[in-house]
């Protein structure tokens, strides 16, 4: 998929099942995915999407997949992304930025002439929409229908990894991206579901581990290596002469592990000139993805929110998990009573602006993000840092903007950060 981007080697290990086999059941379904995969896949590709921003008919075609769901005998079980983890907003900027220079390109052949060209490269580039804006849509389409949905702590792959793991009574199956792989899922992630041949496009990760040859932890890195949602690719293949086939595979990123002991620390000392010229913090967003990964947040059963294998937790788990907030606030989160970019930017420590679909940067756009809208931010804030620990109403909290690096004599550029100071926010109610 244009914006998903997996590793190419796994994602064609699918395997047909009969829809049959999931009659009266329920699917957990990593919501983000689902809407991706949604704007992604023919026919319903929308050249308007990154052209102007504008999802036609959205709600039409949701509420139709919600109708087939229903129709077969199977009930959807969304799970919504909740805060950012560490990383993840870094990689949805630099999507972001990729999206805008596809869409900058097929602007280009739209003023030359090329109109059927332009169409097919704006149609190719709905990665410049992000998939979360949607949510508000689903989920009151959900609502109506009575389907019960979950906010995640923080990714919903993780929360869905659980439900899979714990053997939940809300879920016979999980569908997904990759990232499921991850974490100690019982076997198979569902891809995709054709409704008109009834068939279910599964992977089965016993197979994958079994056709690599590598146990749990060795996969967790390899995988790791190729890019998630919140780690960019290991820079090293990334370089064409160091792999020769591009796109690059998991196997590639195994074999450099295998050359080096299967220790990811000698990895990047082998290729260190390379990391150290595409990306020479990349060691370091490994260690906090692993961390990341092997202590995820997850809302257990009970209710109770809780970290995976808590009894090894490091102390310094602020560094890949961020701040830790109040359990009463996630159960806000999931009612809907507050949104998970708040609770991300006291988490973080950050608060990050996105790249906008066209990726102008007027002077206007500028001055809004620089100071129109910063007092509504501090005061979104201020409702909710008095009634938390003291010791954060003393944390800055630092705003980064998206702007190229070309606007640095702009009133915002890339580097530039503005400081949310939580202290004068107010007193404690």
């Amino acid at each position: 998929m244009p914006t998903l981007i997996e590793e190419p080697w796994i994602s064609s290990q699918v395997v047909n099942h009969p829809l049959s086999e999931l009659d009266d059941c329920s699917i957990a379904i990593d919501a983000t995915y689902y809407l991706q995969n949604l704007l992604d896949a023919p026919p319903v590709i929308e050249p308007l999407i990154p052209a102007l921003g504008v999802v036609a008919a959205i709600q039409g075609r949701l509420e139709g997949e919600l109708e087939l769901w229903k129709a077969h005998r199977v009930t959807p079980f969304f799970v919504f992304d909740g805060q950012s983890v560490i990383g993840q907003d870094e990689i949805a900027v630099e999507r972001g930025r990729d999206g805008i220079k596809k869409t900058d390109y097929a602007w280009e052949l739209y003023f030359n002439g090329e109109a059927n060209e332009a169409v097919v490269a704006f149609g190719s580039n709905t990665g410049a929409f992000r998939a979360q804006e949607l949510y508000p849509v689903l989920q009151a389409l959900l609502k109506a229908r009575g389907l019960h949905f979950l906010v995640a702590p923080f990714n919903a792959a993780a929360q869905v990894a659980y439900l899979d793991m714990a053997d939940s009574d809300q879920c016979a199956g999980i569908m997904g991206s990759l990232e499921l792989m991850l974490y100690p899922i019982n076997d198979s992630v569902i891809r995709s579901i054709d409704w008109e041949t009834k068939t279910v496009q599964a992977i089965s990760k016993k197979h994958i581990t079994r056709s690599l040859n590598v146990t749990e932890s060795f996969f967790v890195d390899g995988l790791l290596m190729t890019g998630t949602s919140f780690l960019p690719a290991f820079p090293a293949l990334l370089d064409p002469l160091l792999v020769k086939t591009q796109p690059y595979g998991i196997t590639d990123a195994l074999n450099m592990l295998r050359a080096s002991e299967k220790s990811m620390a000698l990895t990047c000392t082998t290729y260190h000139e390379v990391v150290k010229s595409r990306d020479p913090n990349w060691q370091d967003k490994y260690r906090k993805a692993r961390m990341a990964v092997n202590h995820f947040v997850y809302i257990a059963e009970s209710g109770e929110v809780k970290v995976h294998d808590a009894d090894r937790l490091t102390k310094d788990n602020h560094e890949y998990l961020g701040l830790q907030l109040p359990s009463e606030l996630f159960h806000y989160l999931n009612a809907g009573m507050i949104g998970p970019r708040v609770l991300s930017w006291i988490t973080n420590g950050q608060l990050q602006v996105y790249p906008t679909v066209d990726g102008v940067a007027s002077e206007e756009y500028k001055k809004l993000v620089s100071t129109q809208t910063v007092r509504i931010k501090e005061a979104a804030l201020g409702l909710l840092i008095p009634r938390l620990n003291r010791g954060l109403g003393y944390k800055n909290i630092t705003m980064k903007v998206w702007l190229p690096v070309g606007t640095s004599k702009s009133r915002l550029s890339s580097s530039t950060t503005l400081i949310l100071c939580m202290a004068l926010l107010g007193p404690r109610f």
